[in-house]
């Protein structure tokens, strides 16, 4: 990684470096105001002093924000390599046992593999978070078509739909232009999207996807018929940990990760989320990203809003 500190301080550096050198040159010219040079001398080594000062600091919190990284890195992987390993020796056991397993036992290999999944989850939005905020995530955008996402999308969410019994329908047009947008980074947007509303909707509700072409940009949203959220609720929707008080939503595994990152990544993608929910009545949840015919001037960016 760059050692972005220095690279900082370098116009302070020439500034200095000229301001010193005018000093000279004005002594060396001579005018009788040596009294004033020496103080503006005795100025620019302070603000030099200060300048050292500043580098260090700026290369210990570069430090930091690396090493905190690296952190993550290896508390995501000594987590998460345990975990794939168990949920990988119970589905053997539950696909490879030569003798039938009873229900009992069929339930309780089956709660250990949701279980697993929850927790590997929960680790990797947490990740996600860290990563995202010390600037360690880039979002690259390219022409992407909405209807690949969504295929990747329905897979990542069929288990969420299935268990609760929901109808999810997608609306997305045909003829809707390519958006301009990280391909990855949106599958995992729309993917916690989709789970929230799956969640947090009672079974057999209806859950749709919108898709629409609008000035410059696609429309995109998810409605659900779910337990919607009060005004004071709203307010702090989005906040890292916060679920409410609703005990429909307590009951549901999670986090309240999940809108956290996708709002943060959404706006590295040049767009912004919007909410309009109301207490047991649902949520819609929409966001507009450039089309590729249409890209904003910055083609990459790597630190979040």
């Amino acid at each position: 990684m760059t050692t972005e500190p220095i690279a900082e301080t370098d116009v302070l550096d020439q500034l200095l470096s000229r301001a010193h050198a005018l000093v000279e040159e004005l002594r060396a010219r001579g005018g009788g105001e040596d009294a004033v040079l020496d103080e503006l001398g005795s100025v620019l080594a302070a603000i030099g002093a200060e300048r050292e000062h500043l580098q260090a600091e700026l290369q210990a919190a570069h430090a930091l924000r690396q090493s905190s990284g690296e952190l993550m890195n290896t508390f995501r992987n000594e987590l998460l390599s345990p975990m794939e390993a168990v949920k990988s020796y119970v589905e053997i056991m539950l696909h490879t046992l030569p003798d039938p397993l009873s229900r009992k036992q069929m339930r309780l290999l089956n709660s250990i593999v949701k279980y697993v999944e929850q927790e590997t989850e929960l680790v990797r939005n947490f990740s996600d978070i860290v990563h995202i905020r010390e600037g360690f995530v880039r979002v690259v955008p390219y022409p992407v078509r909405l209807k690949d996402v969504m295929r990747s999308v329905q897979i990542n969410t069929e288990d969420y739909v299935h268990d609760r019994s929901h109808e999810l329908t997608v609306h997305i047009p045909d003829d809707l232009p390519a958006l301009w947008a990280d391909a990855h980074r949106l599958e995992q947007v729309m993917t916690h999207l989709l789970k929230n509303a799956c969640q947090y909707s009672p079974d057999e509700s209806k859950i749709n996807v919108y898709a629409a072409a609008v000035d410059g940009g696609v429309r995109i949203t998810v409605m659900d018929t779910g337990v919607g959220m009060s005004h004071a609720q709203l307010g702090r929707l989005g906040e890292p940990f916060y679920r409410g008080y609703n005990p429909n939503v307590l009951a549901q595994p999670g986090a309240g990760l999940g809108f956290h990152i996708a709002r943060r990544l959404v706006r590295m993608m040049g767009g912004e989320i919007t909410v309009l929910s109301e207490l047991n009545e649902g949520t819609t949840i929409s966001f507009t990203l450039p089309t590729a015919d249409n890209p904003p001037k910055t083609h990459e960016f790597s630190v979040s809003a």
